[in-house]
């Protein structure tokens, strides 16, 4: 019986020692220097030597006698390893697309023992393009600014994006632009009564939202925009019909905010308190160049409310508000205004902070009437570079007609056929001296220009100004 045992564990251990290492002191390769996780982009170039894996991995015994694999990888139609000649893994990405791969490096010695390094590699877009259909690289606006990281571009095609995820959407601090591929006429966000559509809290200065209308947005403060802490440039966008329950009908910014507001157009937005189209609260945003018209605020300033703010409103068109005064100012609020027109608000006209110059109170003369949401300017406009002693365009949009709305008269006896339409040149053939009421009164939003022919030369014409509504003079 002992003889039989002895036997068998003599067969055992000739059996492991067929799978044993050679040597009792035999010790498996190690990982000396880990690859991290790394995060590229798609249009990344394919990178060459990106680690030499005789620096990843060390062999106690013999370190020239270890062999490299590549053992797994998870998503090889994303990210493409070799190990080349010289032992160094090289890799490419797919372009224009996104997503992660898990890659397994094993080591091996000469004695079959191995040890292996794992490490992502997340390969990251930098511009997402989406569709109002959900068909993009993301199935809406939120659920592409939750993939994005900061620089990254979101490209709207055109279309009316509606529906959850695209209205509320939280930016989360990123900066990133949002911009549509063929401007504003063509790309809308619709938040259809339901929120506002955009919170830029902490949105440094690299966010951006740019070219794009956004209507309906509806939220106790900041209908379509809200932000704190920020500091975005908002840019040739176009804000219709946003409605605030107390302040900001388009934009509230608070908190220290800081924003560039250039280039916008603000149509019809409305606040129960404060600033139908832009209320600032302890903020200090610039305004430039933008038309803030048909405004309607329940307390505060109509087109902009500023309070414990500073900053900058330059060559900007507050107009036609349909509901208090086109700018306010409250509470220390200490700001500089330029180069901006400031008229026919329902709770006046009346310019607040510090004047610098350029303002002024005249019909901009606008392409299309009241409620048309058409907003460029007409040839004669004040509010044309060459028409304002700043010599600059105030107001979004640039000189797009030859004049305003048609021109029509008043009924009289005196010239029973005249009808005006359009910018029109009325060449006098009379003396300065000889205007009186006995004329024709024009009731206009277009420009008319008077021209003096009593001079030595008939021929030629002297222009003595433009007007909107006058008195044209007996023959």
């Amino acid at each position: 019986m002992t003889g039989r045992l002895l036997a068998l564990v003599l067969l055992v251990s000739v059996a492991f020692a067929g799978f044993a290492p050679s040597s009792a002191s035999a010790v498996p390769p190690a990982v000396t220097n880990a690859i991290p996780d790394t995060t590229v982009t798609a249009d990344s170039p394919p990178v060459s030597n990106y680690r030499d894996l005789n620096a990843v991995f060390d062999d106690a015994e013999d370190g020239s006698a270890l062999t490299f694999t590549i053992e797994s990888n998870s998503n090889p139609g994303l990210v493409s390893a070799i190990i080349d000649a010289d032992s160094a893994l090289d890799m490419s990405f797919a372009p224009d697309t996104s997503g992660s791969a898990t890659l397994v490096i094993r080591a091996t010695d000469s004695e079959a023992l191995f040890v292996e390094d794992t490490f992502v590699v997340t390969v990251h877009r930098t511009l997402w393009r989406l569709a109002a259909d959900g068909s993009g690289d993301a199935p809406t606006i939120q659920a592409a600014v939750n993939l994005a990281f900061d620089g990254d571009t979101l490209l709207l095609a055109d279309g009316t994006y509606t529906g959850g995820g695209n209205h509320g959407i939280d930016l989360g601090g990123r900066e990133i632009l949002i911009t549509s591929e063929n401007g504003p006429g063509a790309t809308i966000i619709d938040a259809e009564g339901n929120d506002r559509v955009f919170l830029l809290d902490n949105v440094g200065p690299g966010g951006v939202l740019s070219n794009l209308t956004i209507r309906n947005g509806r939220k106790h403060q900041g209908a379509c925009l809200k932000m704190s802490g920020a500091s975005p440039t908002i840019s040739g966008m176009i804000f219709v019909g946003n409605a605030a329950g107390k302040d900001g009908g388009a934009i509230w910014c608070t908190g220290g905010s800081s924003p560039t507001i250039t280039g916008c157009v603000f149509i019809g937005n409305s606040a129960g308190e404060d600033g139908g189209a832009i209320c600032s609260d302890s903020s200090s945003p610039v305004i430039e160049n933008c038309t803030i018209v048909e405004s309607s605020a329940g307390n505060g300033g109509a087109g902009i409310h500023m309070s414990s703010s500073t900053g900058l409103v330059s060559n900007t068109i507050i107009a036609l508000s349909a509901q208090g005064p086109g700018l306010a100012c409250v509470s220390g609020s200490s700001f500089t205004v330029t180069c901006t027109d400031i008229f026919g608000n329902a709770g006046g006209d009346a310019l607040c902070g510090t004047d610098g110059g350029g303002n002024i109170s005249a019909d901009p003369l606008f392409c299309g009437p009241p409620g048309s949401e058409i907003v460029s300017i007409a040839g004669y406009s004040p509010c044309g570079p060459a028409h304002n002693s700043c010599g600059v365009l105030i107001g979004a949009l640039p000189v797009a007609c030859a004049s305003g709305p048609a021109l029509t008269d008043t009924p009289n006896t005196l010239y029973p056929d005249v009808t005006f339409a359009g910018e029109t040149d009325l060449v006098l053939h009379v003396g300065l001296d000889n205007f009186s009421t006995m004329g024709v009164m024009l009731n206009t939003a277009s420009a008319v220009r008077f021209s003096d022919t009593t001079g030595s030369n008939s021929e030629a014409s002297e222009a003595l100004g433009y007007c909107c509504s006058t008195t044209l003079p007996k023959d």
